[in-house]
């Protein structure tokens, strides 16, 4: 197999630019028929026209490959082939593993950054849901009186505390006796609500000058 390998090797050696733009114009033309045969397929329903082209173009492709092969033949016909040295074959097998590694580092990295942006956005979601129900609660208890509405509140102090845990800070909460707001911050943007029953999801600093400031109860 190695030997196989670096034959291959030797057979492109001083071709490098014809043997890929070769290969790269036989995938263009397997990639065009095959965006063609979807766009037909989903156009008019034809049923395994996709698989019938499959069957078409992979004999195609490994012709291809054969005549390039061919080609490269005879241009190094002349030129012995000897096989690799231990050292040489250690060397490209170290290579090899590294670059698998390498591979599964990169796909491990994927799958943890989309592993934490999920954890994110689920605790983003609870922190939400936590405000949803504080907004219900002031709703209720307030009987036209929001002074009562912060985290010190019986009833509220549970949601505090609880979206704390989830985005480690707790909600900011501008009360007064005709109105309220309340405002966190997310992983992504913040959460602001206020008294006149609107709320949502904002870029703007919610606790600015004229927005949730203790002075005015309004969201951007």
């Amino acid at each position: 197999g190695m030997n196989a390998l670096f034959r291959s090797k030797q057979l492109v050696s001083g071709n490098w630019g014809g043997v890929f733009w070769r290969l790269f114009a036989g995938g263009l033309i397997v990639l065009a028929i095959a965006f063609f045969v979807s766009l037909l397929s989903s156009l008019f329903g034809i049923p395994f026209i996709e698989d019938l082209i499959s069957f078409f173009t992979t004999p195609f492709l490994i012709a291809y490959s054969f005549l390039l092969y061919e080609a490269l033949k005879k241009i190094k016909e002349g030129v012995v082939f000897e096989p690799p040295t231990q050292g040489t074959k250690v060397k490209y097998i170290l290579v090899g593993i590294l670059g698998i590694l390498l591979i599964i580092g990169i796909l491990a990295s994927i799958v943890l950054v989309s592993l934490q942006e999920a954890g994110r956005n689920a605790k983003d979601a609870r922190a939400i849901a936590n405000m949803s129900q504080m907004r219900f609660i002031a709703e209720v208890e307030s009987d036209n009186d929001y002074s009562g509405v912060n985290c010190l509140n019986s009833e509220i102090a549970p949601l505090c505390d609880d979206i704390k845990q989830s985005i480690k800070k707790e909600p900011i909460i501008h009360s007064s006796q005709e109105a309220y707001c309340a405002y966190i911050e997310l992983s992504d943007g913040y959460f602001c609500m206020e008294s006149d029953y609107s709320s949502g999801k904002t870029w703007d600093y919610p606790g600015a000058k004229g927005y949730c400031d203790g002075t005015t109860f309004v969201c951007p």
